[in-house]
């Protein structure tokens, strides 16, 4: 009877992606302890279970460039061959042909099988120790197409060769030009051009009077192919035409196309991008679309990314423990309904134990329940080392990545949503950060400079730091810049806290150069942007030519948050106590109203507009005057805002719950919560507040 497989496959590419993680972090740490057997043997298992499990479910591909794979980490082991650079290149290069072969089988596509055959006998002349070919980009240049994968291509190279008369003279012999040819290709056309040839009773024998054309097929850069001729060229005439196909131009964005014909400047092009609204949000200011139409296809996508299957390895002692916690939370309400049936007064103290009992159940199966959705932090740092690896062999840099707290946990929609902005900060850290070795030896500094990715509790939150000991912030720089683009009129009162903070507006960079890696001003406003909507914040620390530490802080989960109850008339708000600061009771002499801007309220020297809930959400409350009611300081977008409210009722713990599934979105309300006693209180979202607030128009919702 045969057996359908296909139900398995999804475990398949699961486990197929860990192997894959286990063999590329092998890779890494071979390249630095080639001696390690136990490392070998790690990498190797990883490889053959791969192959293995390929082979069972029929993806022939995947099965033989692992197999290929496998036969280099056989040698290695077995010492037949040493564990170089250029062998850890090539088993990388493999690695990412692996990994478009895994996407390509997930999702049915065919994959670049031109691509996978270049790689597979790459492999097989690095086993072989034959030259293999010498790839001038790093793997950090290696293009994907969706699956598919870009490769070295053969294709045919034509030599027009007519050499000095005086070759032979000067002892060189045209057989070894056309056998180093050989040794790059193959030669399919050797002709000799015989037309230069004088009588005889007038031929030299010590000259040359003989020409050559020449068809090698080849996948050997060009500039490998005029080095052949290093030694003859002088003298010579010598063509050398690369006849391989064109490559189309790549696709290039129009905001590219414009910046490079010199109509604007990267800087323009973010800002303008900064600006641009949800398709959406365009629709139905058209009035192509309604706003009810919109909602409901935006509640659509959101239900088709949640069919998106999506699995977590949880360990087997925190299921223990829950099954633990249920079978107490079930036997302590068998005994509150046990005493409800004969209640008497004189039992209220019993009622009251077992109820305690109960919260405490409770308590501990909710922490239970959301320490399962946690996952050590390492899941998300894993990809650094080869990032700064490659970016490291691109830049010409001498880089050293450390890590540290790898096994603090952390939600896991939270490590899947911090993967890019630490990208961001770890790309920035090596391309603007740190110097080259030259410049670090001058300044009395190691020539490997160093990049540090640190994990840690701070209460009940989690910071991330990036730390590199490069060249630092440059204060004045950053202030002329953003005096240039008019953000600011004079920063020399500023504190070092909020020019730093300058750096995340949109479009705003220093650097002199823009490179593939970084330079253009999009990149870090996204962190702070992304770091805000997961409802943490991001900080900054830097010394002139020591280096520069960036402090992420997030919540441990997005499911529950910590706030501050807030009422303003008959409703109650939940604010983020992670972006309070403060609250206060103004001075009548302390406000001021600012024609077209509003109100604002001096907090030590500062102007801070105020943001009143009444006028937002259309509420009648007890106080519209801020010196009789409370102003809560909050901070977002490295501004503050003052929130005008009547009372300050208390500070607890909140489920979230999604207000846009279920209603619809409003802007600066990010969920909604029930409260102890059964209301519910909308939870403000205080970068959407911030963000009403700058355009000038709080309106109602």
């Amino acid at each position: 009877m045969a057996v359908d497989l296909t139900r398995f496959q999804e475990s398949f590419f699961t486990e197929s992606a860990e192997h894959v993680e286990t063999i590329e972090s092998g890779l890494l740490a071979l390249e630095q302890h080639p001696k390690d057997l136990d490392l070998l043997n790690r990498i190797f298992r990883g490889a053959h279970s791969i192959k293995g499990n390929a082979g069972m479910f029929h993806f022939t591909a995947i099965a033989e460039l692992t197999h290929k794979m496998e036969n280099i980490l056989d040698d290695l082991r077995n010492e037949k061959m040493p564990v170089t650079p250029h062998v850890i290149d090539v088993l990388l290069r493999a690695l990412d042909g692996l990994k478009s072969l895994l996407d390509a089988a997930q999702g049915g596509e065919a994959a670049d099988e031109t691509a996978i055959h270049g790689l597979e006998g790459e492999l097989e002349s690095c086993q072989k120790g034959a030259t293999a070919t010498v790839h001038e980009r790093s793997s950090a240049e290696t293009v994907f197409h969706g699956p598919a994968l870009q490769a070295a291509t053969w294709r045919m190279v034509q030599i027009e060769w007519s050499p000095l008369p005086e070759l032979f003279q000067r002892g060189m012999d045209p057989a070894q030009i056309f056998k180093e040819l050989h040794e790059l290709g193959m030669v399919k056309v050797l002709q000799v051009r015989t037309d230069g040839l004088p009588a005889l009773d007038t031929l030299d024998p010590e000259r040359c009077y003989l020409s050559w054309t020449v068809e090698l097929e080849t996948d050997a850069p060009i500039g490998q192919v005029e080095e052949v001729f290093a030694f003859v060229r002088d003298g010579s005439e010598l063509d050398i035409i690369d006849r391989a196909p064109k490559k189309p131009e790549p696709y290039k964005r129009v905001g590219d196309i414009l910046v490079e014909e010199g109509v604007v400047t990267p800087e323009q092009v973010a800002e303008s991008l900064a600006k641009q609204k949800p398709i959406g949000e365009i629709l139905v200011e058209e009035k192509k679309a309604s706003l009810q139409q919109v909602d409901k296809a935006l509640q659509k996508q959101q239900q088709l990314k949640k069919n998106e299957v999506a699995s977590i390895r949880v360990d087997t002692e925190k299921i223990d423990k829950l099954i633990n916690l249920v079978g107490e939370l079930v036997i302590t309400q068998s005994m509150i309904t046990d005493l409800s049936e004969k209640f008497s007064i004189d039992q209220l103290p019993v009622l009251q134990e077992r109820i305690t009992q109960l919260e405490r159940n409770t308590r501990e199966i909710q922490e239970r329940v959301m320490s399962i959705r946690m996952m050590p932090i390492g899941s998300a740092f894993h990809r650094f080392p080869r990032l700064v690896r490659d970016l490291a062999g691109k830049s010409g840099k001498q880089i050293q990545l450390v890590m540290s707290g790898e096994e603090t946990e952390l939600d896991k929609t939270l490590i899947e949503a911090i993967g890019d902005p630490l990208t961001h900060l770890v790309r920035n850290s090596a391309d603007h950060g740190l110097e080259l070795s030259d410049d670090r030896l001058a300044q009395d500094k190691p020539a490997r400079g160093t990049i540090r990715l640190h994990a840690y509790h701070d209460g009940g939150n989690i910071c991330i730091a990036v730390e590199d000991d490069g060249r630092g912030l440059n204060r004045e720089k950053i202030i002329k810049k953003a005096v240039e683009k008019g953000i600011i009129a004079d920063g020399s009162n500023m504190s070092d806290e909020a020019v730093y903070q300058l750096i995340f507006r949109p479009g705003f960079s220093t650097a002199e150069s823009i490179t593939d890696v970084s330079g253009r001003g999009v990149g870090m406003d996204v962190v702070k942007r992304n770091i805000e909507g997961l409802g943490g914040s991001v900080d900054i620390q830097s010394t002139m030519g020591k280096g520069s530490r960036i402090t992420l802080k997030l919540p441990l989960t997005l499911a529950i948050i910590d706030g501050m109850t807030v009422r303003v008339g008959q409703d109650n708000y939940i604010i983020p106590l992670i972006a309070v600061t403060e609250s206060i009771r103004p001075k009548p002499n302390e406000l001021q109203r600012i024609v077209g801007k509003g109100e604002v309220v001096s907090l030590r020297g500062e102007w801070v507009p105020v943001v009143k809930l009444y006028e937002a959400f259309s509420l009648t409350p007890d106080y519209t005057d801020p010196s009789q009611a409370l102003l809560v300081i909050v901070e977002a977008d490295g501004r503050r805002l003052a929130v005008l409210v009547d009372e300050l009722t208390g500070q607890q713990q909140v489920v979230i719950k999604s207000l846009e599934q279920n209603y619809r979105k409003v802007e600066a309300i990010s969920g909604a919560t029930i409260l102890g006693d059964g209301q519910v209180a909308l939870i403000l979202d205080v970068p959407g507040l911030a963000k009403l607030a700058r355009v000038g128009h709080i309106a109602a919702a």
